[in-house]
């Protein structure tokens, strides 16, 4: 006899101030990132807001040596010149522009997978892994691997936090979304991406096991002061990992849902993130998300027997 469980780990906790890596004190450090296997051009749309019109240029002027200066044109801002340039400059002196060109807003979306390394070519010199996913192409392409992610428009916006809008709440995009939202961001830029497959140069690596339900299905009863004393055992782990996550991420709040599996004797075989059970919005965070899976593993709950569900709201301070 299988046995399911249903678990709601309800994340309440007290905004803490966030230390040099957090977003606003980066540190900077020496760039450790490999050259992207997009072109500089690929990333360009990130520098201008959404909000840009269609005439704002950036002159960017190659000088000898590699670097560049540039040139705000048509009420265009210093800070999308600023940007264009420093992606310029962290590529290799062969790989950047030798001749002068202008740069205007996007017409469509960036490409998800140039703004992903975007962070892989920015965040290393300014963040350490403590701060979030600094290459999180590979994560975001094992949730491709695992499921299908439908093809479409979505964002990134950074206020009053980290948000992702426009996925649906099917197994591989609620994977994706946890991705981004755990990825630390070079600058705190809303940006509008276009949802595409995995390009061959992306290797998927990482483990996403927990977004995604077993095949078969299962149901059970248990017994409700034993899971009180099983998930009470687990406590400060739970703490822990809610804390870490408030150090990357101030502001963060409500709950997450994990879906649980055991075996005829009780033990825990599968724990997966699950939709509903939360008041309000739900603690989306792929390494939040990682840690609880990592402290959900070995568990046992005896006494199980018959069919049913169990509902376990978990709350930590």
């Amino acid at each position: 006899m299988r046995i399911c469980l249903v678990v709601v780990l309800l994340l309440v906790g007290c905004k803490t101030t966030e230390g040099p890596s957090g977003q606003g004190g980066a540190g900077f450090r020496a760039p450790t990132a490999d050259a992207p296997q997009v072109p500089p051009e690929a990333m360009f749309g990130i520098c201008f807001p959404a909000t840009a019109s269609a005439q704002e240029r950036i002159k960017l002027t190659p000088l000898p040596g590699g670097d560049v200066t540039f040139e705000a044109k048509n009420g265009a801002s210093n800070s999308s010149g600023w940007c264009l340039r420093e992606i310029i400059t962290s590529f290799p002196v062969s790989q950047r522009p030798t001749a002068e060109l202008e740069v205007g807003p996007p017409s469509s979306p960036v490409d998800l997978w140039a703004a992903l390394a975007w962070v892989k070519l920015l965040s290393p010199s300014r963040f350490g892994p403590e701060r979030g996913l600094l290459d999180p192409a590979p994560l975001a392409a094992a949730c491709f691997e695992k499921g299908s992610v439908r093809e479409g428009a979505i964002a990134v916006e950074h206020s009053p936090i980290l948000t992702v809008r426009g996925l649906a709440q099917l197994e591989p995009e609620r994977c994706l979304e946890a991705v981004l939202a755990s990825t630390a961001w070079p600058a705190p830029k809303d940006i509008r991406m276009k949802v595409t497959a995995p390009p061959r140069s992306v290797i998927a690596m990482g483990d996403v096991d927990h977004y995604f339900a077993p095949q078969s299905e299962a149901k059970g009863s248990l017994d409700a002061q034993t899971v009180k004393e099983t998930m009470r055992s687990i406590s400060p782990k739970i703490g822990a990992c809610w804390n870490e996550t408030l150090v990357r991420r101030a502001g963060i709040g409500g709950g997450r849902t994990f879906r649980l599996r055991t075996d005829d004797s009780g033990t825990l075989t599968a724990a997966w993130v699950s939709t509903g059970l939360t008041d309000g919005p739900p603690a989306v965070d792929a390494m939040l998300d990682r840690c609880i899976a990592q402290a959900l593993k070995g568990l046992r709950f005896p006494g199980t027997s018959g069919d049913g569900a169990y509902t376990w709201v978990f709350a930590t301070r």
